[in-house]
């Protein structure tokens, strides 16, 4: 039986200050990690020592066996174990108790296109990510105060949306991450200028734990991310309020529910299996998002309760990542509610982009 997890300690001899390039997702953090290509491992960690006693931990695991949720409640159990205490809940494998085939099959849904594709497709795909040069790329941090986090959210509350809509209907208070991304998607849309008859797609992981009925507790481990996927003509999402986007958003998220998810359990367990052209949508394709974007969600992953015996800590960021239209949203380190967004994009678009994200419209 081959081996399923790879620990390795470095050592550095200078300070983490000295390494002012660690500080952002360039592809210098990757040193952090132990290398990718050519493993087995199925979770990879890598302890890196400076001088000065910084330690940085640096987290390579395959999505496939564990999603966010699962990797955090890890760490944190990791976290507690090194410090002496009881890991708290143990982890939950039984996935024949949560996701039981209906009985017969039901497909509701059209999973092709989402989280399945067909060999041909995926061809295509990557050769696309072929034409594109890294030295093009760049991923950078945006940071959002708490201040303008809340004046965004004021203005994509449904008050200002289009004044065709009445006192009586009613009216949906949008979170935090619906309306920060919904800003982003603009920003980043202008930034790209893309054409105003182009269709643009924002596809957002979403964890189906909570999403079920019965709910699936937090403590199963497995990957349960599904895909919302609202789509707008590109005309109409920089011309419409950004309330309507926040609100596109919004009603994506709320389709993965528990009868989306059995369809897709349906679906894998059924079509999946007799269809030889039909594979799951692989994760971590370096080809081009755009026109589209791909969100992942890292504000409720457990950081406030990471501690590996050092305190807890001082910064916790993505690997460079060097995929054109990935965001990362997760809290900033301060803790005072402000958030940080990790964005892969062309050199080109960039200074667009900083002017584009900090202005509210």
């Amino acid at each position: 039986m081959r081996d399923t997890v790879k620990f390795v300690e470095a050592s550095v001899d200078c300070r983490f200050d000295q390494a002012s390039s660690l500080l952002e997702p360039s592809r210098d953090t990757l040193s952090l990690h132990p290398p990718t290509k050519g493993i087995e491992e199925l979770f990879q960690v890598q302890i890196t020592r400076f001088a000065c006693s910084t330690v940085v931990i640096g987290i390579t695991a395959q999505h496939i066996v564990a999603d966010g949720q699962s990797i955090g409640n890890f760490l944190v159990a990791w976290g507690r174990a090194c410090r002496g205490l009881d890991i708290g809940p143990l982890p939950l494998h039984d996935r024949l108790s949560f996701f039981t085939l209906r009985d017969p099959p039901e497909i509701e849904f059209d999973h092709l296109g989402k989280e399945y594709t067909n060999k041909k497709t995926l061809e295509d795909e990557a050769g696309r990510s072929n034409e594109v040069a890294l030295d093009d790329l760049v991923m950078h941090k945006i940071h959002f105060s708490a201040d303008f986090i809340e004046k965004l959210k004021a203005r994509a509350s449904p008050s200002f949306g289009p004044s065709d809509i009445t006192s009586d209907e009613k009216r949906t208070s949008y979170s935090t991450f619906e309306c920060l991304i919904a800003h982003l998607w603009r920003a980043l849309t202008r930034a790209r200028m893309l054409d105003a008859s182009e269709i643009t797609q924002m596809k957002i992981a979403v964890n189906g734990r909570p999403r079920m009925n019965p709910k699936v507790p937090n403590q199963y481990f497995g990957n349960l991310v599904l895909w919302a996927r609202p789509t707008a003509k590109v005309t109409d999402l920089l011309n419409r309020p950004v309330s309507l986007v926040a609100e596109l958003i919004h009603e994506g998220i709320v389709k993965i529910d528990d009868g989306y998810i059995r369809s897709f359990i349906n679906f894998s367990e059924t079509r999946f299996e007799q269809d030889s052209d039909v594979i799951p949508f692989p994760l971590g394709e370096k080809c081009p998002r755009c026109p589209n974007i791909e969100v992942y969600s890292w504000l409720k992953l457990p950081f406030s309760d990471l501690d590996f015996g050092f305190e807890s800590p001082y910064m916790f960021m993505p690997a460079h990542c060097p995929t054109e239209g990935i965001l990362f949203v997760l809290p900033a380190h301060t803790g005072d509610g402000s958030i940080d967004v990790f964005v892969t994009l062309f050199k080109g678009q960039l200074d667009a982009f900083r002017q584009y994200c900090h202005i509210i419209d």
